[in-house]
Parts: structure tokens; sequence; C-alpha cells
């Protein structure tokens, strides 16, 4: 099946990005095309830009995806880029497509001695829809941006010069409250909880 490499998003003063590499590892196939759901890794970040920054509010998932950037890296970084494209479509699936002219193919890891398999996607989230709070920095504790273990299934699909699909799973990226943040909100609702029950026993006896 095709290999989905996802990296942790880095924020600066230009807004939040990170790479996604997708490797061709079905032996002896040559990749036609490449369908990225962003919809389902990224949803969660367009609905937190709705819900939090009043600028977005009332905006679709597409509309806010279709302000974020997407890139395919040229070599070294990436072995896979003259040629073709990455672009967002109606249903929010990222279509990577090539042309007629100058196209490097994307063959799997057994041929070209491996130096063709690997598309490099660098995916840029503008600073003006994560900075909820309108104050031209990012405050870590309630706009970061964060690869979760949440689990996509089929988030990525390939499909062969043959017509061939091969699918594979990826992770969801969020935002606020970081895990470690979120640990604290539930230990801290839970001991609420706790006392609230200890109080209402004692009221009781």
């Amino acid at each position: 099946m095709a290999l989905l490499n996802q990296f942790t998003p880095v924020q600066g003063d230009n807004g939040a990005a990170f790479d996604i590499e997708l490797i061709n590892n079905d032996t002896s196939t040559t990749y036609e095309s490449g369908v990225l759901s962003i919809d389902g890794i990224l949803g969660d970040v367009a609905d937190a830009v709705i819900a939090k920054n009043s600028n977005y509010s009332g905006f679709t998932r597409n509309q806010i995806m279709s302000e974020w950037g997407f890139s395919l890296r040229d070599p070294p970084t990436g072995e896979v880029s003259s040629g073709w494209s990455a672009a967002l479509d109606g249903n929010n699936n990222l279509q990577i497509s090539h042309g007629i002219f100058g196209v490097t193919p994307w063959t799997d890891t057994t041929q070209n001695s491996g130096n063709q398999d690997l598309t490099v996607l660098t995916l840029s989230i503008p600073k003006s829809q994560l900075d909820f709070n309108h104050n031209d920095v990012f405050d870590a504790a309630t706009e970061s941006l964060y690869k979760t273990e949440i689990g996509v299934t089929d988030a990525f699909t390939a499909t062969t010069t043959q017509g061939t699909d091969y699918k594979t799973d990826g992770q969801a990226y969020t935002v606020v409250p970081e895990p470690a943040t979120m640990g604290l909100l539930v230990g801290g609702l839970v001991g609420l909880l706790a006392v609230r029950k200890l109080k209402k026993a004692y009221r009781l006896a």
C-alpha cells in the first residue's frame, strides 16, 4: 500500500506549516494520480477556525481550506514534482495529478533505485485564521496546531497507471487545547465532580 508520513506543524510569523510524505510502496507500480483527504485529516482544524475566529464565522470548511497553501516540494526534499500539481476540489480532497510534458514518473521503491517514489506536500495555514484573539501572535495555550493519534481511514488513495487504487490511513490534526492542557482540564473536572459528590454525601449524612 501507499505510505503516508505526517509531520508536526511549525508555527511562525506567517502561519502554520508542515510536510506530508506520500510514498509509492506498491511493487512494480507507477502512480498516475493521488487523492489526499484534507477533510479527513484537517476538518477539525477548519471547524475550529469557524467556531473560534469571528472573522470566519459562517464560513464553510471548503472556504476555509481554500485559503490554505498546498505545494509539492522539489528535489532533493521531494523526488516527484516536475509536471505535477496539487489542487483542492469542492469535496475538500486534494487532487494530485500531472500534465503531459516534463513529468517525473511516480514509480515505486524498487524502480529507478528508489529515487522517484517520494512526493512531499507542504501544507500551510495562514496566521490570520489561527489568530483567534486577533492579537497578531500565536498563543500556545489557545492557538496551537498539532497532530493527534486519531486515525483517518483511507486518508490517501493512489491510483496506478493500470487503474488500481491503493489506500492508506492517516492521522488527524487539531487545535487547542493541547494534549497536556486537555489532561489538566479533564483532571480538574474529575476532581471538581469528586468534591461535589463529597459535599452532597456530607449534606445527606
